[in-house]
């Protein structure tokens, strides 16, 4: 949809937020500020609290924002998910982005504080000149106590048919959904008994083209398009998959996905891109295919299909990968020891 209202007084709401956060820095005198994320929110209202040094800043980077536009300029430059509006915000958009570059240039944090998610995206931040060399990695994690995992019930899935595949996650190209439904494709037409559901929400024109493509590829019978899942029923949904793929074409910084599919004891199978391969040791605790190349994730499932030993190898690993890296008690320890450290 277009969201009208980021059209309006934007001035005015920049001086609104900085007035809001010096109130409740008045209010709450912190020891440290943690930023969570810079997603939806002007980079302005950080930027003087930066430049007093009055209170440590923290941030936790989980993604690529430091390099990318602020918010605003990102909103109306991407296409809205639904094509009837793509017109309308094409005008708006000429409007909104001229209003935008009157207003004082968005400042460069400094970023001095910074931990990221993964090795991949520090580095990716620091070759782009966004982080000082400082910068930390902390991984997330979650709450693996929410993701039970029956060694048992593991080793039946490979051996019941039909063999239950899962892609779980946002619904848009840079995702690779197209490369999955054409390697399952070539796994229906080489006789294998298969069902694979796909999970999520997104660009409507793309999953209108996955749907065709189910057609084309003659599979539409054994695919099954699934809108939504409670969160707190997810971790009992993944477990009735043996296999989770993740076809991304772009540089995941740290998918949760493949962490809480591993926690439940699926095989992930997953593109050898971005920060994916800090995860998944190829050939030990799931496995890895070239981004883009549905006949090798074909080679991949089929590899798992044919070798119930290394199923059941592969999904132990996964879990005890999970367990000594992963959890998000991990996560919160080490940030509050960095958090204690530069306040």
């Amino acid at each position: 949809m277009v969201n009208f209202n980021i059209l309006i007084n934007k001035k005015k709401k920049i001086i609104h937020n900085n007035s809001v956060i010096n109130r409740i820095l008045n209010e709450f005198n912190p020891d440290a500020i943690m930023v969570w994320g810079l997603w939806n929110l002007p980079r302005a209202i950080l930027s003087p609290l930066e430049k007093f040094e009055t209170y440590p800043i923290a941030y936790y980077i989980a993604d690529y924002w430091p390099s990318l536009p602020d918010a605003y300029t990102l909103h109306w430059q991407s296409p809205p998910r639904n094509a009837t509006f793509r017109r309308l915000k094409k005008v708006l958009a000429m409007f909104a982005l001229n209003s935008n570059s009157q207003l004082p240039d968005q400042p460069k944090l400094c970023l001095n504080n910074a931990i990221c998610v993964s090795k991949f995206v520090r580095n990716h931040l620091i070759q782009k000149g966004n982080l000082p060399d400082t910068a930390r990695v902390i991984y997330n994690g979650i709450d693996i106590e929410t993701f039970a995992y029956n060694r048992t019930i593991e080793i039946n899935k490979v051996t019941t048919h039909p063999l239950r595949i899962l892609y779980a996650g946002r619904i848009s190209p840079e995702k690779g959904v197209d490369i999955a439904i054409q390697a399952f494709g070539r796994l229906i037409r080489g006789g294998i008994d298969a069902i694979l559901d796909i999970l999520g929400r997104g660009i409507s024109e793309y999953i209108t083209r996955l749907r065709k493509l189910c057609q084309q590829e003659g599979i539409a019978d054994r695919v099954r398009f699934i809108d939504y899942i409670a969160r707190d029923e997810m971790p009992a949904f993944l477990s009735s998959y043996g296999i989770l793929v993740v076809p991304s074409r772009w540089a995941e910084p740290l998918p949760r996905i493949i962490q809480e599919g591993m926690s439940v004891g699926c095989i992930v199978i997953a593109a050898d891109i971005g920060g994916i391969p800090e995860i998944i040791e190829d050939g030990v605790n799931g496995l890895l295919f070239s981004p883009g190349d549905h006949k090798d994730l074909e080679s991949k499932i089929l590899l798992m299909y044919k070798n119930p030993t290394l199923f059941e190898q592969y999904s132990f690993e996964g879990r005890k990968t999970v367990e000594e890296r992963f959890t998000i008690k991990k996560m919160v320890d080490k940030i509050e020891t960095y958090l204690h450290q530069i306040a």
